[in-house]
């Protein structure tokens, strides 16, 4: 059983409760800003019933300025509560300008779902400096699939929107006018340089891409999928497969990460595969980039504050990844 299969039944009460947090926004008078303008979004498929792709921006805090964009893990099928309101509002407290991302999921392809991502860190940017928060800087935070997110937005940064659209199979009709050519990272017009945004040329496509620090808790995969990656170890030595090679090779995070990436914090426990938090780290070692990663022993995939509140698993030991990111956060 695949993990689609298994989380039938727990899709929809995900999602439920998902609306029910993001009403509760309001209550605290957070700024939701549509990440796509006059309805122009990118392969909008309304059969889903999913919302408005958006980010939500908690009243900001004018002393402060990094601003953390939380991207909520759940195998791409739901977005996880407990690693979105009690995350943004931990960060808050602690002085944190901060953000909820509301992407996008299955069945949209990823190509889909990196747009989403890459527009909500130019959606901060651009209202940083429009809120006077001229040194402001960007951090991502993503949990499991978020995590996912975040590498593809650094694999697809320099290149900007180009060709994504292609790639994820949308045309004209299919995204209201959507994507045919989109805006690349140094904010020429569709005109000068051959992409661009074909109907959306505004300020906020011109912003940069790339996050100014990133943070993965238990999101460090070394791969763009997310279940069902047996080993191949026996294929590679008996009837070794170019085609296969190439496939795994175009999926692998690790071979397309650029030379050029933020500064990245690392979390997980053991109770996920060590070797992904400790080949990420090195990926950025290698790249001379500083990182700081913590492998902690014992606690569940998923745990997000390890609080036990909001679902989430009660670990002490993996709570400290709370304060440590914190501390990480301040010494940038």
């Amino acid at each position: 059983m695949n993990l689609l299969d298994e989380w039938k039944t727990l899709i929809p009460e995900a999602n439920k409760a998902w609306a029910r947090m993001w009403d509760e926004l309001d209550e605290i008078h957070a700024e939701k800003i549509p990440l796509w303008p006059d309805k122009n979004i990118p392969d909008r498929d309304y059969e889903t019933g999913q919302p408005e792709p958006a980010v939500s921006i908690f009243p900001p805090i004018k002393n402060s300025r990094d601003f953390v964009l939380i991207i909520p893990g759940g195998a791409f099928l739901f977005k996880s509560i407990h690693e979105a309101m009690p995350v943004a509002t931990a960060f808050y407290n602690k002085g944190f300008n901060v953000a909820i991302l509301n992407y996008r999921c299955r069945p949209h392809k990823n190509e889909i779902i990196c747009m989403d991502g890459m527009r909500a860190v130019q959606i901060i940017r651009h209202y940083c400096k429009a809120s006077g928060f001229s040194d402001a800087r960007v951090i991502t935070l993503g949990f499991s699939a978020g995590g996912i997110l975040t590498s593809l937005i650094n694999m697809q940064a320099e290149k900007g929107y180009a060709d994504m659209s292609e790639a994820a199979g949308c045309s004209g009709a299919q995204t209201n006018g959507g994507y045919s050519v989109l805006h690349d990272t140094v904010g020429r017009s569709g005109a000068q340089c051959g992409m661009g945004y074909s109907l959306i040329d505004d300020e906020i496509s011109r912003e940069r891409i790339l996050p100014d620090a990133e943070i993965f808790i238990y999101g460090a995969f070394t791969d763009t999928g997310i279940v069902d990656h047996p080993t191949r170890c026996y294929n590679r030595l008996c009837g070794f497969e170019a085609d296969e090679a190439l496939k795994e090779a175009s999926e692998s995070i690790l071979l397309r990460l650029p030379t050029i990436l933020p500064p990245a914090f690392f979390a997980q426990t053991d109770d996920d595969d060590p070797l992904f938090i400790l080949d990420m780290a090195k990926a950025w070692r290698l790249r001379g980039i500083p990182c700081e990663a913590h492998l902690f022993r014992g606690g569940c995939h998923g745990g997000g504050l390890y609080d036990g509140n909001d679902g989430a698993e009660e670990n002490v030991h993996a709570a400290h990844w709370f304060e440590l990111c914190c501390e990480w956060i301040g010494s940038l």
